[in-house]
């Protein structure tokens, strides 16, 4: 690799990757929905979704009433997820 080529920062990718998720994993596969659903329905409690991304598990189970919360690495999919959840999305 030529040492005097600027490096590019992995952010510059990220929207994109964002966007590419949306399209392509708009939904969680109902499968797996389901199989996580069965544990949230004997949670005691608050459930905290690591990776939750832009929301295809986290926002179906808070519309059905759970109480979730979630967390992701990537600004660019929690930038999506707060989005979805604005009234007019």
């Amino acid at each position: 690799m030529d040492q005097n080529l600027p490096i590019k920062s992995l952010d510059t990718y990220l929207g994109l990757c964002t966007e590419v998720y949306e399209l392509s994993k708009p939904h969680a596969p109902s499968d797996a929905y389901l199989f996580y659903r069965t544990y949230a329905e004997v949670a005691k409690g608050a459930i905290l979704e690591p990776m939750c991304g832009t929301g295809r598990f986290l926002l179906p189970l808070l519309e059905e009433g759970f109480d979730v919360h979630g967390f992701d690495a990537s600004p660019s999919m929690l930038a999506k997820l707060h989005e979805k959840l604005q009234p007019n999305s």
